[in-house]
């Protein structure tokens, strides 16, 4: 989805309505799934700058879940890419 809009060079429309919903609570999608939404964000320069400040400011919140859940896979993404 993300990739589809960035690679389309069109207007990233879809892209900018599902990064304002995530940082509507951005604690709570951390939690869950949607994490992997944002890393995708993140990890495009068209799409960064949507996230990126309000996610940096999450980033100590993100470290104690990724700390508490080892497992997680996307929390520790999420958490590099924020480090970055």
């Amino acid at each position: 989805m993300v990739r589809a809009e960035v690679a389309g060079k069109n207007d990233i429309h879809l892209c900018k309505t599902i990064a304002s919903i995530l940082l509507k609570d951005l604690e709570a999608h951390i939690s869950t799934r949607a994490v992997f939404i944002l890393i995708e964000l993140l990890e495009h320069e068209a799409t960064k700058q949507l996230v990126f400040k309000q996610a940096k400011s999450s980033l100590a919140f993100a470290q104690r879940l990724a700390d508490k859940e080892k497992g997680s896979t996307g929390l520790q993404i999420l958490v590099k890419k924020l480090q970055e």
